[in-house]
């Protein structure tokens, strides 16, 4: 059986230990605290911005095509899937027609300037993933583009056309054609000029294909019209979708307080560089001048289109 003084001696002892114990993970903590130099804000903040500066969108992507060759489409595709995988790394793609009297059958690829793909020389078209890798090898070279660093099963990169390929649509009709002279000499023909579209998109908003078929309904209509038409991702402000013909905005989202549509655009566009251009069912002033000359009973009359949609609703032949 214990004693009062022995419990009292066991309780001392007790807590002379635990102060002990405590003192010494004290003057551990600070000895590791002392052995360890503070830490360089200055230094992590100026890396941080020169790890976004690094990771900024660098490259600007033109991609000249032949009208007469009826390549705008295939042109658009190679756009879309430069800016599907570079979304971040590329500032734009930038679509030229090519019209006489530059010479048919052309599909030229230049990268900031220099030539990366001339149909021409190659003798084909180029496959969607050897636009990436050399837009790759150039822009962020370290970066991996999973299937598409791949070749067919034999290490060999698949053709999509015949080697020696002629353009069929743009046959010699005897119309007198531009020589053009090696790329390097003759930059200026491939380079977007007045009359210039630019459609800004936020990637953050996933508006890419948007804006691809904004361009290809610009370019369709207006192929001999238009010099060239920009698609350009951007990650600030976020929500942009801003449309500008030059350096004239045609349509910003923000203040509008909506997308606008392909005929809107048209008609904005058409009204400065060819105002007296009808643009057919997509001119809203054709509609409103039918209207205007309906009779007093606030009945329209219909157009073609319209009518032959009513008769295929209601069955009527």
């Amino acid at each position: 059986m214990c004693t009062a003084p022995s419990v009292a001696v066991a309780f001392a002892l007790i807590l002379c230990s635990a102060l002990v114990a405590d003192a010494f993970q004290t003057s551990g903590s600070l000895a590791f605290a002392r052995s360890v130099p503070p830490r360089d804000t200055t230094s992590v903040a100026s890396a941080s911005i020169d790890s976004e500066e690094e990771g900024s969108a660098a490259g600007d992507v033109s991609i000249v095509y032949c009208t007469g060759c009826r390549w705008m489409l295939r042109s658009a595709y190679y756009a879309q899937e430069l800016l599907t995988t570079f979304e971040h790394d590329l500032n734009s793609v930038t679509l030229i027609p090519s019209r006489p009297p530059l010479p048919g059958g052309m599909l030229f690829v230049t990268l900031d300037g220099e030539k990366i793909w001339d149909r021409k020389e190659r003798g084909r078209f180029p496959q969607t993933k050897e636009l990436k890798q050399l837009v790759r090898d150039v822009i962020c070279p370290d970066r991996g583009l999973g299937h598409s660093d791949i070749s067919d099963k034999g290490g060999n990169t698949v053709q999509l056309v015949k080697e020696g390929e002629k353009c069929e649509e743009c046959p010699d009709d005897g119309e007198e054609v531009m020589e053009i002279p090696e790329y390097g000499d003759s930059r200026d023909y491939f380079l977007a000029k007045s009359p210039h579209v630019t459609i800004k998109y936020c990637t953050g908003c996933k508006w890419l294909l948007r804006a691809a078929w904004d361009a290809q309904e610009l370019l369709t209509t207006f192929q001999d019209d238009l010099s060239a038409v920009t698609v350009a991702p951007t990650q600030e402000p976020a929500g942009q979708f801003v449309v500008l013909l030059d350096d004239v905005v045609i349509w910003d989202r923000a203040a509008e307080g909506r997308h606008a549509e392909p005929k809107e655009l048209k008609q904005r566009i058409r009204d400065i560089i060819s105002p007296n251009r009808s643009l057919g069912h997509s001119d809203v002033k054709e509609k409103e001048e039918q209207r205007d000359a309906s009779d007093d009973t606030g009945i329209e009359e219909l157009d073609d289109d319209e009518a032959s949609e009513m008769r295929n609703f209601y069955g009527v032949m």
